[in-house]
């Protein structure tokens, strides 16, 4: 890489001149005086090393949809049209077929054998697991899957237990929507029941904070679940297990949800609209597993792992972390597959915080770059008759001293010299845009209402960013609508407080 050159090397005098004289005098007018000055002074090399970082990484964010707009359009189509096919004509049987397979192995594991004095004899459920390992889930159904040879309530939904997440309420569900109700069937992803109640200041009804930040909303697996630890205590076998002050404080934390389960009957807790946000002294009580999110919890335990609680009478099973299958299937590879899936997520919660984080500070640079253009594009433009004052103002915005002032002043022409690219990322930008290049004339004569038309490599670009886009909203909103259209029954609807 070359060292630095004097500002104007490679300038476009002529094009400079047009934005400095043209009858538009607006923000976007202001804004391309000084992208012209950014892109000199990074073909010059005049930047600091944060300044190329932020250059190169938006012109591969460029590139990216260039590419995307171009070649892959056809296979993102055919994917769009792949995963309609799959969801509605290959997925739903074989979703019926396992859930036939898994009712008939759990029937012949649970009813096929006997226990009598110091013989256990379950020849189905040894056969079953030795090959395939424990992938069953062949737990009791109904209020069966409250019993305490799964755990106490308090460590499974007050999140007590070994690598569980307590402390703060996010899971307000109870049962699966549709036939999830009648078969008190436990409601597991946001996808079964999507209608579930959500804490009040974190609903969308109440906030839009989700549409520019990261929080937990329906929290499943992320915390508590209040909830379902009521419908725990319940059953016999808990009577033991559940205390007046974790039923309270439970019960206390449902009146901050924005809705009832559908199924649930027991006490209802009613809680001031004006006063959302969990105070007093159960704020600070460490006992307290069921404390009420607010805005910065739900941001930041949404870079949490998941942790989903395994079914098992088997007491050394009873806590979050990841568990074997087991078996043949597990010895061949099943168990390091799990293992590596679970370990994965600690690295993908990182990364997460990461991309959000240097996106955040990506924006913030962004908007700082825009605003600082917009200020001297003004400042330079209101300055072209006053050579000095121009060149002053050119030197303060580039922060480069050397510049070659008959590239940006006077009347006669100036011979700017080829540029040649010498970065992987500028090679392959300059390349994609060769014969595409924004012209800088032709969108100041749009905006000035010289023209009518927009420069055709404009329209391109504009319309492939827009093709992406709609075809990357309609396949996430279509996706999304049919995994909920599986669970959503019209007639079983979440009761809003």
């Amino acid at each position: 890489m070359s060292g630095p050159q004097d500002l104007g090397t490679y300038f476009d005098k002529s094009g400079f001149n047009e934005l400095l004289n043209s009858n538009s005098d607006n923000m976007f007018t202001w804004y391309d005086i000084c992208r012209m000055l950014n892109e000199e002074k990074m073909k010059t090399h005049n930047y600091t090393t944060l300044q190329k970082i932020m250059n190169t990484i938006l012109k591969v964010i460029k590139i990216v949809v260039l590419v995307v707009g171009g070649t892959l359009i056809p296979v993102l189509l055919m994917s769009f049209i792949a995963y309609i096919v799959f969801t509605q004509l290959i997925l739903p049987p074989a979703e019926w077929l396992w859930e036939k397979i898994r009712s008939l192995v759990c029937w012949l594991m649970t009813n096929v054998g006997f226990d009598m004095w110091f013989i256990s004899f379950w020849p189905f459920r040894t056969i079953f697991n030795s090959i395939f390992g424990d992938i069953w889930g062949c737990n009791e159904e109904g209020q069966g899957q409250f019993d305490i040879k799964y755990g106490t309530c308090l460590d499974r939904f007050g999140g007590t237990g070994e690598e569980c997440y307590g402390k703060y309420a996010t899971d307000y569900t109870l049962w699966a929507s549709g036939e999830g109700v009648d078969n008190l069937e436990m409601c597991k992803s946001q996808f079964e029941c999507p209608n579930a109640p959500e804490n009040q200041i974190l609903a969308d009804s109440n906030s839009i904070i989700e549409f520019f930040a990261p929080v937990i909303t329906k929290g499943i697996s992320k915390g508590s679940a209040p909830y379902k630890y009521l419908e725990c205590c319940n059953h016999p076998s808990q009577s033991q297990s559940c205390f007046e002050a974790d039923i309270k404080n439970a019960s206390d934390s449902t009146a901050y949800a924005n809705g009832i389960p559908i199924g649930y009957d027991g006490v209802i807790q009613f809680s001031d609209n004006n006063n959302l946000i969990y105070g007093g002294s159960g704020d600070t009580d460490d006992s307290n597993h069921f404390k009420p999110l607010n805005m910065y919890q739900a941001t930041k335990k949404y870079f949490d792992d998941d942790r989903t609680w395994n079914f098992s009478d088997n007491q050394s099973k009873h806590n979050c972390k990841n568990l074997t299958r087991g078996g043949l299937m597990g010895i061949l590879g099943g168990d390091l597959l799990d293992q590596f899936l679970f370990s994965s997520e600690k690295y993908k919660n990182k990364l997460r915080l990461f991309i959000f984080g240097f996106i955040f500070i990506l924006i913030i640079i962004q908007i700082y770059d825009i605003i600082m253009a917009i200020r001297y594009g003004r400042l330079i433009k209101e300055a072209k008759n006053d050579n000095t004052k121009l060149i002053e103002l050119i030197k303060q915005y580039t922060d480069v001293k050397n510049v070659i002032n008959t590239a940006f002043i006077g009347k006669e022409s100036h011979r700017s010299n080829k540029y040649e690219a010498d970065s992987i990322v500028d090679r392959m930008w300059d390349g994609l845009t060769k014969n595409k290049s924004l012209d800088v004339k032709s969108k100041t004569a749009s905006i000035s209402g010289k023209s009518s038309t927009i420069n055709e490599s404009d329209m391109s670009l504009e319309s492939k960013l827009m093709i992406c886009t709609i075809m990357i909203f309609s396949l996430i909103s279509v996706s999304v609508a049919l995994i909920l259209n599986k669970r959503m029954n019209p007639n079983n609807k979440e009761e809003n407080r």
